[in-house]
């Protein structure tokens, strides 16, 4: 619930940004997919130092915008490694910790709390920001699904890419 409103602090996306303008790609129907095969050793490392980033961000010293991107972000670079370190699943739900699903086990560390995908999205986005267009903005791993976005949403960019996402989506034959 922590926010500092009208905060400058911003936090750098520019890795996942990368990443994603790189390996993100349309299917001819418009589908996102990422080749996942093609990913380059040296970009995984990039994207751990990203996610060790975000898990280092005092939160709340941001403000909600910011705060919102931050969230959407750190959820979807989850998924995507997640599913990287067990390439050839055929799900995400495949994937075996032994003790709970990717989406009920703990997985990252924030601001000391120990946090799961499942809680990144229905404890902090579903349950703070009140907003149907969140749905929109997580990437779950499965082709229908929303998928990824082209580039890292950013606390001035993420009412739009929702509001475009959104449109994208419900208007996908």
């Amino acid at each position: 619930q922590a926010h500092s409103p009208g905060s400058q602090r911003l936090v750098d996306h520019s890795l996942w940004d990368r990443f994603l303008r790189t390996y993100r790609r349309l299917r001819s129907d418009r589908v996102p997919l990422l080749p996942y095969g093609e990913v380059a050793s040296a970009e995984l490392e990039l994207l751990d130092e990203y996610l060790s980033l975000l898990a280092a961000t005092p939160v709340g010293s941001l403000d909600r915008p910011e705060q919102y991107a931050f969230w959407l972000n750190l959820h979807n670079a989850l998924v995507v490694r997640l599913i990287e370190r067990a390439y050839l699943v055929l799900s995400i739900r495949d994937i075996d910790f032994g003790d709970g699903t990717p989406w009920n086990r703990p997985i990252v560390e924030v601001e000391d709390r120990r946090l799961s995908l499942g809680d990144i999205r229905d404890r902090i986005l579903r349950a703070y920001w009140r907003d149907g267009r969140v749905h929109y903005g997580l990437c779950y791993g499965a082709v229908g699904s929303p998928g990824l976005l082209g580039e890292a949403f950013t606390g001035a960019n993420v009412d739009r890419l929702l509001d475009e996402q959104a449109l994208d989506f419900v208007n996908h034959p």
